[in-house]
């Protein structure tokens, strides 16, 4: 096979030099409206050398986003965040995020910006270790340094959040037309991609429960195939089949081919979905103890026992660097503090953008994880002839009411409710 590529797992310069074109575009953009630059990153798959890419002759198109880091020596002003975030998608011919439904469903560039003051104050989780050990310098100085994170600092909070942005993406990938008529290529490609990177995820969520978690996601695979049945007999029993979807799955992400998907979309969607509730609700079997049962008695039950550890890497992280403590005391202290502001964040948001007085989002768990229990509800809700499971569609109701009205239970209601009450979540996800 040769070398790999700097960006992908192809050794072929023209890919390289494609991408490098796309990210100068981008950095152009940057520095334009921010001038006090130190440092422009690529974290991700194209960080880490294993960027998914279309090739049709000599276009090269990525089949997801540029995941981008800017520190500036202070911080960069909402406004200007935003015209920033407008400017590099139109210079790359992209719609910009906000004017999506769910802009996880094709290729966007996501820009985080930060200050070497707060990427020391970065938690303790896989995006930032992959951050401080897997990513790219793409201008200015190596800040990464900074960031406090080693391996064994990463807490299954972080695997658990995977499986849920999963969920997320799940969700997102299957507007209710797609059940019932003909789907169009770039539709297709949607779904078969989302399942296919849900499958990694899994892989990368597992790994920490295993021990064997690294950055590239073609190592993770391969320890997943030797160590799964071993390390987990009870999730291998039930799911025998995993290790090689994942190993499927992992090939298809470095070097997309859809021509060689067989498998029908939307079934090819069921199959991911059941999976992912199986893992998702093993996972936090393995975490929190929640045990074996009807399927909204354990979300609820899961809801209250993570809504107390699921932040604790933020709260110890932030009472050491605040209080400079780190006893019990000053986390759980500074734990409910978060709760609170990140409860009142998304309470001010819904306010603003609904005239709505939610109380209860002040007073109930954090805001993400009734939106995540949501999403696991809702997500084996749909039957494969596009009805609802009525129990499920009405609990799933339930969680989101306070963030968003649901007038009816069809797919599609419930599902773009979903997707807005993710939307305005403005605390820690």
């Amino acid at each position: 096979m040769g070398e790999l590529g700097e960006f992908t797992d192809y050794n072929e310069p023209f890919i390289d030099e494609e991408i490098q074109k796309q990210l100068h575009t981008i950095v152009s953009v940057i520095l334009k409206r921010i001038p006090y630059v130190l440092s422009v990153i690529v974290k991700g798959g194209f960080g880490r050398g294993e960027g998914s890419v279309i090739i049709s002759g000599p276009r090269v198109r990525p089949l997801r986003d540029y995941d981008i880091i800017v520190v500036s020596s202070k911080s960069v002003p909402s406004w200007v965040r935003r015209k920033v975030l407008e400017e590099v998608h139109r210079a790359l011919g992209l719609k910009p995020p906000w004017e999506r439904v769910f802009k996880f469903s094709d290729f966007v560039i996501d820009i985080t910006f930060t200050t070497p003051k707060r990427l020391k104050l970065y938690v303790p989780d896989i995006a930032t270790y992959e951050l401080k050990v897997a990513s790219k310098i793409i201008y200015g100085q190596d800040v990464r340094y900074l960031i406090e994170c080693r391996l064994g600092d990463i807490t299954l909070s972080s695997g658990l959040r995977v499986l849920f942005v999963k969920v997320t993406g799940l969700i997102g990938a299957l507007p209710e037309h797609v059940i019932r008529c003909q789907l169009t290529k770039l539709e297709e490609e949607a779904l078969i991609y989302e399942c296919h990177k849900t499958y990694i995820e899994i892989c990368t969520a597992l790994s920490l429960i295993m021990g064997t978690y690294v950055p590239s996601f073609k190592a993770r695979a391969k320890a997943f195939k030797k160590f799964f049945a071993k390390k987990l007999p009870d999730l291998y029993t039930v799911l025998p089949e995993l290790p090689k979807m994942v190993e499927e799955a992992t090939a298809f992400k470095l070097r997309p081919d859809f021509a060689k998907v067989s498998e029908d979309p939307v079934e090819f969607w069921f199959r991911t979905r059941d999976v992912l509730v199986t893992v998702t609700k093993y996972y936090i079997h393995k975490f929190v103890g929640v045990s074996e049962g009807g399927l909204i008695a354990f979300c609820k039950e899961a809801l209250r026992r993570l809504d107390a550890i699921y932040f604790t890497h933020f709260s110890t992280k932030f009472a050491r660097a605040f209080l400079k403590s780190s006893s019990r005391l000053a986390e759980r202290l500074v734990y409910m503090a978060l709760k609170v502001y990140c409860n009142g964040l998304t309470f001010l948001e819904v306010l603003k953008r609904q005239r709505r007085f939610p109380i209860s989002l002040l007073l109930g768990p954090f805001v993400a994880l009734r939106i995540y229990m949501a999403g696991l509800l809702l997500l084996p809700a749909l039957r494969k002839d596009g009805t609802l499971h009525p129990e499920l569609a009405k609990e799933t109701s339930s969680l989101l009411r306070p963030l968003v009205p649901v007038k009816s239970f069809s797919w599609e209601m419930l599902r773009r409710a979903y997707l807005r009450a993710y939307y305005l979540n403005r605390g820690f996800k």
